[in-house]
Parts: C-alpha cells; structure tokens; sequence
C-alpha cells in the first residue's frame, strides 16, 4: 500500500466493512441451513439395517453372558 494513500480511517473503515462482510455471510448462511437438500446417502440408509440387527444381537449376546453377581463381587469394597 503506498504511505501517501494510507490513513487510519481507512483502515477503520475498511476492518468494520470486513466485519460487518463475514457477519452477514454467516447471518445468510444460518438462514439458508434449512432449505438445503439432505444429504444422506440412500445405500447407508438400506445398509443400516443391517448393520442395527448385527449390533443388537451383539449387545444380546454380551449381556446374556455378563456374570452381574461377579461384577458386583470384583466392585464391592473388601
């Protein structure tokens, strides 16, 4: 920038421009959010299926093989 064309205000004005730019950017995008296309994929969402079933049998099996009495035995203060 040449010295002679720079001068505080200037600068100050174009820092608040700057601001006051990025702020209604953002402000624009917070209110365009929920007009936007979902964006999840339909193969993930036929795939979570199964994915749901293979978990729960998971989560089935190991609570069927906790030993709760044990648990609470190694846990207890002795």
């Amino acid at each position: 920038m040449d010295h002679t064309r720079d001068n505080p205000l200037k600068r100050f004005s174009a820092f608040w421009i700057a601001i006051l730019l990025a702020t209604s950017f953002g402000i624009a995008l917070i209110i365009t959010q929920p007009f936007a296309p979902d964006k999840t994929d339909k193969a993930y969402e036929m795939v979570s299926e199964g994915r749901l079933e293979i978990k729960d049998g998971i989560d089935r099996a190991q609570d069927d093989a906790l030993n709760e009495a044990a648990l609470a035995e190694a846990l207890s203060p002795s």
